[in-house]
């Protein structure tokens, strides 16, 4: 009993980890739409990324609608230094999750079983990540951190940091560009008229 109790105790407290899954790699030909996606970012090409998006597609959730909108918001007049491109390039290595029936990416941004944990969970996504004792990369490593999910509190008083607590307990502090919320960006995809669309590239709530 002792030692089925141990390891309740055991399993209770250990840190909780979110690899990106992909749950679309079953779709042929959403694996194909998300390989020429990622063939566009990588080319910086926003003449070849305006075709895939939906008529009414979603860049923010007050008045941001439609490829014209999206254009402007995201700057495609600026073209290779467009700031969608390390977001879309960040989120497509991210995984793809089937939560609802359409594919949604990052696998994060569905992947969590409370909404309440969209607002204060966030997934380390940095290899080499460390929770330390201190905010400054001198500081003591409590822990080695790779797609733990953390429980954020605040911002730190030191700029670019914040304050985390692991499933287990341990608590200290990580970079902030080490680690990615849920309400983050994210795509959302849709298939209309036979052919997969973007239909939202948003953040937030």
């Amino acid at each position: 009993m002792l030692l089925l109790a141990l390891a309740a105790a055991n399993l209770l407290f250990s840190p909780i980890r979110m690899p990106p899954v992909d749950q679309c790699a079953s779709d042929r030909s959403f694996v194909a739409f998300r390989a020429e996606l990622k063939r566009i970012v990588a080319r910086r090409d926003s003449k070849a990324l305006n075709p895939i998006l939906a008529d009414d597609v979603m860049a923010d959730f007050d008045s941001g609608r439609g490829r014209k909108e999206f254009a402007r918001i995201w700057k495609f007049d600026e073209r290779k230094t467009s700031p969608i491109w390390p977001e879309l390039e960040h989120v497509l290595g991210l995984g793809c999750s089937m939560a609802h029936g359409k594919p949604v990416i990052p696998y994060m941004a569905e992947g969590f079983p409370s909404e309440d944990d969209l607002f204060d969970k966030m997934v380390v996504v940095r290899l080499g990540a460390k929770l330390r004792d201190h905010p400054n990369e001198g500081a003591r490593v409590i822990a080695n951190l790779n797609d733990h999910v953390l429980e954020v509190s605040e911002e730190s008083q030191v700029t670019g940091w914040v304050k985390a607590k692991m499933a287990d307990g341990r608590r200290g502090y990580v970079r902030r560009n080490q680690l990615r919320s849920p309400l983050d960006y994210r795509a959302t995809f849709e298939k209309i008229g036979g052919a997969w669309r973007m239909t939202s590239f948003v953040a937030g709530d």
